[in-house]
């Protein structure tokens, strides 16, 4: 079976009438998916599953279905800018690249677009890692900074382009045993110089890595808490790759509540 992407609550359904009711879940155990290899179709589509427990005690499951992917596997905050380390998955694949092609094209290059104005994007160059598929990235402080025109607040969702051309992959973390990263993948605020600004990165309720300016010193209450009203405002288009789905989609109640 192959769904597509969304949160899809799970029925149990009487064959002889067709009447349905959802299943109730206490507590799902997602821990042996850490173990698995990840789920590719023949095509080389990443999709996987995750099965979790909705805020109103039902079964849900996240499904995430995409051609292309960059997959954060590391981010911590440096000395002069946040450190990311990403795999690829599908047809974002490392392309091969002589060594002059990649000296001539600057490799990999981490893409910033901004949800107001997209076509105010900035990017950054990064580099291949040692390992097959994967690339370093470094995204310096200062830099959200000097794009938002003297804004203290701004949002940029955070995409990688591979090698040549201009096609772009997200950046963000679906693997592994979560539904949701928001909350658990906490990076803090960094401050940046004078400017009464701080940068964070974030995952969205997609799990898409964000980028945000806010004010600093942030009001009371608010330390280290992604924006979440802007989180939420993420489109599904940024978010979805194509393809049909069975079964029925998760509610809007019950994607809210998980």
């Amino acid at each position: 079976m192959s769904l597509s992407e969304a949160r899809w609550d799970v029925f149990v359904e009487r064959v002889s009438d067709g009447r349905g009711r959802r299943v109730k879940a206490l507590m799902v155990e997602t821990a042996r998916l850490l173990t698995m290899p990840p789920p590719q179709r023949a095509d080389g589509t990443l999709e996987p599953w995750v099965p979790y427990a909705t805020g109103d005690g039902y079964l849900a499951v996240r499904v995430w279905s995409r051609a292309r992917h960059a997959e954060v596997t590391a981010l911590a905050p440096g000395e002069h800018g946040y450190l990311l380390t990403a795999r690829l998955y599908g047809q974002a694949s490392r392309p091969e690249l002589s060594a002059r092609t990649v000296e001539l094209s600057g490799g990999p290059v981490l893409a910033a677009v901004p949800r107001h104005d997209p076509g105010q994007a900035f990017e950054f160059p990064g580099r291949y890692g040692t390992e097959p598929d994967t690339v370093r990235l470094e995204l310096p402080y200062e830099l959200p900074v000097a794009f938002a025109h003297g804004a203290r607040e701004a949002v940029w969702d955070l995409w990688l382009r591979p090698g040549l051309g201009p096609d772009r992959v997200r950046l963000g973390r679906i693997l592994g045993d979560l539904a949701d990263r928001k909350k658990t993948d906490v990076v803090p605020r960094t401050p940046v110089g004078d400017s009464g600004t701080a940068v964070q990165l974030y995952f969205s309720l997609n799990n898409n890595l964000v980028l945000a300016l806010t004010p600093h010193p942030a009001p009371a209450g608010e330390a280290g808490t992604p924006p979440a009203g802007r989180a939420a405002g993420e489109t599904a288009r940024a978010d979805t790759a194509g393809g049909g789905g069975q079964g029925r989609s998760s509610s809007p109640s019950a994607s809210a509540s998980a």
